[in-house]
C-alpha cells in the first residue's frame, strides 16, 4: 500500500509596525493607509528580500482588534465595525517578484454616494503562493502509515482605513503602574489607553523617568499603538529599559501618547506616576 501524505498548511499572519510590514521575505511600505476626503489613491511597494522568486496573492480580510492589541477574524454577526473594502480597488491582485526586486501595487478609494459619516476599515492581505511539491519526501519504512507534513504559508496584512465626514476622537491613559521587578528583572509598565469618539486613535508611547533633583531620561518606547473603533480601550504591557544599577525610586514617570513619531508630535494623552 502506498503511503498517504496529509499536508497541513500552517498559516502565519504577522503583525506590522507603523513604518513597514514584513512576513518571511516580503517587505511592504507603507504599512498603514488612510483615505479621507482629500486622498483617493496610494501606491504600495512590495520588496522581495529573499533569494528566490516569490508570488503573492492580494485580497481583503476583515479583522477586529482585541483589547490585548491582537487581531481576530471578524464573524458575519459582528456589527461594531464598518468595512472599507466595498470602496476600495487594488491592482494587480497577484504579483510575482524576483529576488532583491520590488513591485508597486496601486490602491484606490472610490467614494460612493450616500456613504455615511464614520471610519471604515479592512485589511489588505498578502498571501505567499508557495508551490508545494511532495516529490523528494522521505520514504516511510512502514508504507501503511500516514505522513504528516507542515507547510508554512506566510502572510501579512496591513490596515486600510477610510474616513468619511466629520470625525473626532480623544484618548486618555489610566491605571498606569509599574510591576515590581523580581530578582532585579526588567520592570514592566502596564496601562489602559481609552478611546472615545467615532474614529480610531493611533500613535507612539514614550516613557520617561525623572529622579528627584535630576533631569528626565527615556526608559521606554512603543511605536504604532492603535485603538480601533470596534473597542473602546486597549490594555498595554511594555518592558522598560532599565540601566544597570538604576533604582526607580523617589522620582516621577511620565507616559506620553503622541500621534506622530518623536517628541514634537501632538500629544493625545499623558499620565504621570509618582514613585
Amino acid at each position: 500500500m502506498k503511503k498517504s501524505v496529509l499536508v497541513i498548511f500552517a498559516f502565519s499572519l504577522l503583525g506590522f509596525t507603523n513604518a513597514k510590514a514584513q512576513a518571511g521575505d516580503l517587505f511592504i511600505t507603507p504599512a498603514r493607509v488612510i483615505f479621507d476626503n482629500s486622498s483617493r489613491s496610494e501606491e504600495l511597494t512590495l520588496a522581495n528580500i529573499g533569494k528566490d522568486t516569490a508570488t503573492y496573492s492580494i485580497s481583503f480580510l476583515q479583522y477586529n482588534m482585541t483589547e490585548a492589541g491582537g487581531f481576530v477574524l471578524a464573524s458575519k454577526s459582528d456589527t461594531g465595525t464598518m468595512y472599507a473594502d466595498p470602496f476600495l480597488r487594488v491592482f494587480p491582485r497577484k504579483v510575482t517578484i524576483p529576488p532583491n526586486e520590488s513591485q508597486v501595487v496601486r490602491l484606490e478609494f472610490h467614494k460612493k454616494s450616500g456613504i455615511k459619516d464614520g471610519e471604515y476599515r479592512s485589511h489588505l492581505y498578502f498571501r505567499s503562493e508557495h508551490n508545494y511539491d511532495p516529490r523528494g519526501e522521505e520514504k516511510l519504512a512502514d508504507t501503511t502509515k500516514m505522513a504528516v507534513k507542515l507547510i508554512p504559508i506566510y502572510g501579512v496584512s496591513i490596515p486600510i482605513i477610510v474616513r468619511s465626514g466629520k470625525l473626532s476622537s480623544t484618548a486618555s491613559i489610566n491605571d498606569a503602574k509599574i510591576e515590581t521587578p523580581v530578582n532585579d528583572s526588567i520592570p514592566v509598565l502596564k496601562m489602559v489607553i481609552n478611546r472615545t469618539g467615532n474614529s480610531s486613535v493611533y500613535g507612539n508611547l514614550l516613557v520617561k523617568f525623572e529622579p528627584v533633583g535630576e533631569k528626565p531620561f527615556e526608559i521606554g518606547v512603543m511605536n504604532g499603538v492603535g485603538v480601533y473603533c470596534n473597542i473602546n480601550k486597549r490594555n498595554i504591557s511594555m518592558k522598560l529599559q532599565k540601566a544597570k544599577g538604576l533604582k526607580m525610586q523617589k522620582g516621577k514617570i511620565t507616559v506620553t501618547y503622541t500621534n506622530k513619531e518623536g517628541e514634537k508630535g501632538n500629544v493625545l494623552a499623558e499620565q504621570k506616576i509618582d514613585l
